[in-house]
């Protein structure tokens, strides 16, 4: 899976790319698998956000047992959202770090999170 022109792309609320938030980040890495995904337009970036989330998780996605090599990692407290590169590591983006990296299920800040994984249907 392709993603190291990502890595340090800039963090942005509603971002589309070049900069982009987890959202638009994981359509961009699911476009990259052939998973076409649109964000809908909305003139509150957050709720846009949002709704392209649940608009996901509701439409044509089923959710997996474990996490899978391209499958979406979901945390519903948090509203966030990543794509897995294998079983442990995932790529997201986040305001607080600024930029997309890659970051692991098991690291202090998201080993306790509560998380689903999905893949499309």
């Amino acid at each position: 899976m392709k993603c190291r022109d990502l890595i340090g792309a800039p963090y942005k609320l509603g971002g589309r790319g070049p900069e982009y938030d987890c959202a638009s980040l994981a359509i961009e890495m699911q476009r990259r698998q052939g998973v076409s995904m649109k964000i809908p337009p909305s003139p509150d970036e957050e709720t846009a956000q949002l709704r392209t989330m649940r608009l996901i998780l509701r439409s044509a996605w089923r959710e997996l047992k474990r996490a899978e090599r391209g499958c979406l990692v979901y945390f519903p407290n948090e509203g966030h959202v990543g794509t897995m590169l294998d079983g442990f590591r995932f790529l997201h983006t986040t305001s607080e770090v600024g930029h997309a990296h890659i970051d692991t299920l098991e690291s202090p800040l998201w080993r306790t999170k509560r998380r689903s994984f999905y893949v499309p249907a």
